[in-house]
């Protein structure tokens, strides 16, 4: 039972940082580093922050796109 939470714990992991650079990508309409950087110099790394804690409270991704106004 623990190595198949941890399986869907690691999984999880994986898709929050990939909503979060598909989030930063769209945010600057450009590339990661781009994102990234946009993200960092008008202090919108909340959002990833935001993203971080909902999974580490194990809310499910379709509640945090809800919340975060993404298709």
């Amino acid at each position: 039972m623990d190595r198949v939470r941890h399986v869907r714990a690691v999984k999880r992991y994986g898709v929050v940082v990939l909503f979060a650079c598909v989030s930063s990508i769209a945010e600057s309409q450009q590339d990661l580093s781009s994102g990234l950087e946009l993200l960092r110099s008008r202090k919108g790394h909340s959002v990833v922050e935001f993203i971080d804690d909902a999974a580490k409270q194990e809310i499910p991704i379709d509640v945090i796109k809800k919340q975060l106004h993404v298709a």
